[in-house]
């Protein structure tokens, strides 16, 4: 669908700009006239040529941003007001530019017909895909109240899990900046220094310094490949994930055996499964398209592909802990505590018990993380400052002993 950058007014006469998406300058115009604007001027963003690059490296907007969406409308609905009226709420509460364009554009798919989760669902890029698929639960079970909250919550897990991460390794990185800042210094400016007084004794190196020299010049020559190539290698990782799904479930492979990282953002997911698994569950929403909905939380490919052997072992009729157990989607013990719930016909506590442990797991990982990350840190600097000095002072020692007087 065409995106279209306008300029209306209001019938207080105020200038609005923004932009939307429409079939053509008529459906645009119409869309502005439900919201009560009118168009003064338009221009048809002509850049697509810049999608596909903009796809790679598409920036969602922030969490806090989606923690106060689900709030409000939380709270919204539970007093009883309609959708789009929560709707008008959350665009003027939130200061974000590109949310309140989507707002406006979602209200208006909303005043067209549209449900709520298709609505949210055409920006993938503003809204996850697991929020929408919630919504479309609320929806037929008719407890969006109970999503919104769960979503929430969800939500502030998550943000108060990444600020703890982020406290855990604010210290260390400064330290590191620090040292490594230190060390090229030494390296672009003492390092040469060296090597002419080298030149001009004649005396012969250790290895150790020689190794030093070829770093320090390829440092000085080629610094800018330190920036460029990561850049690039990122880049070409991303191109690649798109244009070959088998290299892309590859590389997702990859990422959950990085050690320690690998397995702490695939529990991460499993907590998130597990709380809206259990959700839906309540709500009395079938089993395998609660699996399927919620295998979409996570965009790794390899455990989209664990949670669609899930959902084939349920559909052949075999229990679900028995499938989650078979698929090694769940670390034990936990596959034991989902078969005691679901033999006790408990197996939303069951997963709720899971998410718990889960979770503790998580916070102590981080913790753990943070207590491993400083020690590593001060020797990996350690012993590359040490490496330095004795590359410098070594030579320049044996030549003043082998001066004579």
């Amino acid at each position: 669908m065409p995106h279209y950058h306008y300029k209306a007014s209001n019938p207080q006469g105020s200038i609005r700009h923004g932009s939307m998406e429409a079939e053509n300058e008529r459906d645009l115009e119409q869309r502005l006239t439900s919201l009560d604007l009118l168009l003064i001027s338009h221009k048809q963003d002509g850049e697509r040529s810049l999608s596909f690059f903009s796809a790679l490296f598409n920036r969602r907007v922030e969490r806090k941003t989606l923690i106060l969406f689900c709030l409000h409308m939380e709270q919204m609905l539970s007093a009883g007001n309609s959708i789009p009226t929560a709707l008008e709420g959350v665009r003027e509460s939130v200061d974000s530019p590109r949310f309140q364009e989507a707002i406006t554009t979602i209200l208006v798919d909303i005043q067209n017909g549209k449900n709520l989760s298709d609505a949210l669902g055409s920006y993938p890029s503003v809204f996850p895909s697991f929020i929408s698929s919630l919504v479309r639960v609320g929806e037929r079970t008719g407890k969006m109240v109970e999503v919104f909250q769960g979503l929430g919550e969800n939500l502030k897990w998550e943000d108060e899990l990444e600020s703890q991460a982020k406290q855990a390794i604010r210290y260390p990185a400064f330290t590191g900046v620090v040292i490594l800042g230190v060390g090229a210094f030494m390296m672009v400016y003492v390092v040469p220094q060296l090597m002419s007084f080298l030149s001009q004794v004649g005396d012969s190196v250790p290895f150790y310094t020689q190794a030093l020299l070829l770093f320090s010049d390829f440092l000085i020559n080629w610094w800018w490949s330190f920036l460029l190539v990561p850049v690039l290698g990122l880049f070409a990782v991303r191109l690649f994930c798109r244009l070959s799904p088998s290299f892309h479930l590859k590389v997702d492979r990859f990422k959950l055996r990085i050690w320690f990282f690998g397995p702490l953002i695939y529990k991460i997911f499993l907590v998130r499964f597990t709380a809206n698994f259990a959700l839906m569950y309540r709500s009395g929403v079938p089993v395998l398209e609660a699996i399927e909905i919620n295998g979409r939380l996570s965009e790794n490919r390899e455990v989209l592909k664990r949670m669609q052997q899930v959902v084939v072992r349920v559909s052949h009729g075999l229990s679900i802990s028995a499938a989650f157990k078979e698929a090694g989607v769940f670390p034990p013990p936990l596959p034991k505590l989902m078969e005691a719930g679901e033999e006790g016909g408990q197996l939303s506590s069951a997963l709720m018990n899971a998410s718990y442990f889960l979770d503790r797991e998580v916070r102590e990982s981080v913790t753990r993380l943070q207590s491993m990350i400083e020690p590593i840190l001060t020797l990996t600097m350690g012993l590359l400052l040490a490496w330095i000095i004795l590359s410098v002072f070594a030579p320049i020692y044996q030549s003043v002993s082998n001066m004579s007087y």
